[in-house]
């Protein structure tokens, strides 16, 4: 089982770390707040198959059970039950590009194409027989005398770093590909590959293909210096009602249903609310300072595994709440 860590272990999120790396911004969400989930949450899903016992489920869309229009099924439309689940497989999420930015073709036939989602820059990398998306590492926007100039680094298929630029001279837009990260300037771009322009209507045509979105592991702690609690979500494109919550004993955990996630302008201090057996529970998780577990009013330390002597194993087993 690969775990990929969130804030769990470190003294700042993942996004604070490219930002510094890289020098401009990172579109990462739900980085600082202030931000409040609802207290309405989505019955998710890996496959159509789990969605059809759901009441008004259709099918099963970038993890998440929807109607036959489209829309996601809230938990008071499912039934919750628990089964043996594996709460880090990721599901393959199916994407179809939105605004795009910019498309252009390598001279060895490589397509890159740029798009925005809700704020949120994406890359894709392939060919004419299709995209696959990319981790975009930063991107960020300078204006010129004449135009603007747009540079989107991101992480090839072959691990290696590109960045993907869109200048804008009032009516002329030119794309290139320059090796490495590279921050809008005064400093022009180190040797970039000028790419041949693909008009949107043949970059939409071209098929992307499914992608998949790894599942993070936001904080581990320990309640009564035994019991694991465990915080997970997805790697990108998540929000505060994509967290799942897991408390166990010794090599088993439980999820338990999530009613908000509040996390603070203060560098990330957050609260997780969920259901403990029918009574209202706080996991806090403050930026500085020592975690606490309040259940009825009684508060109690809950540290988290990365400040103790000895790394504590994450659980072998979980029970997920199915239509949660």
């Amino acid at each position: 089982m690969k775990i990929t860590l969130g804030h769990f272990g470190l003294g700042f999120s993942a996004c604070t770390l490219a930002m510094s790396t890289l020098g401009f911004a990172v579109g990462c969400s739900g980085s600082d707040g202030p931000s409040t989930s609802t207290s309405s949450h989505w019955v998710t899903c890996v496959s159509d198959a789990e969605c059809a016992d759901v009441a008004g489920g259709a099918a099963c869309a970038a993890g998440y059970c929807v109607d036959s229009a489209g829309a996601r099924v809230e938990v008071k439309g499912a039934s919750s039950s628990l089964g043996a689940c594996d709460p880090f497989q990721a599901p393959v999420v199916s994407l179809e590009l939105e605004t795009i930015l910019g498309a252009g073709e390598a001279a060895d036939g490589t397509f890159y194409v740029a798009d925005s989602i809700e704020g949120s820059d994406r890359m894709f990398v392939g060919t004419a027989e299709g995209l696959a998306r990319v981790r975009v590492l930063g991107s960020g926007s300078e204006s010129t005398s004449t135009g603007s100039i747009t540079a989107l680094t991101f992480l090839a298929p072959d691990d290696t770093v590109a960045t993907f630029l869109i200048a804008v001279e009032g009516a002329t837009t030119t794309l290139s590909l320059v090796a490495g990260s590279y921050r809008p300037g005064p400093e022009p771009p180190p040797d970039p590959e000028v790419l041949a322009v693909i008009d949107d209507a043949t970059a939409r045509a071209t098929p992307v293909g499914g992608w998949v979105n790894p599942i993070v592991l936001e904080y581990h702690a320990l309640v009564d210096g035994t019991d694991p609690l465990i915080v997970v979500r997805p790697e990108l494109d998540w929000s505060y009602e994509d967290f799942r919550l897991f408390l166990g004993a010794g090599s088993e955990a439980t999820e338990r249903r999530v009613a908000s996630v509040t996390r603070a302008r203060d560098g990330g201090s957050t609260h997780v609310v969920f259901d403990l057996d029918g009574q209202t529970a706080d996991a806090f998780f403050p930026f500085q300072g020592a975690p606490t577990l309040t259940v009825g009013g009684e508060e109690k330390p809950m540290p988290l595994v990365s400040s103790l002597p000895a790394m504590i194993p994450l659980p072998d087993s979980y029970l997920c709440l199915t239509g949660r």
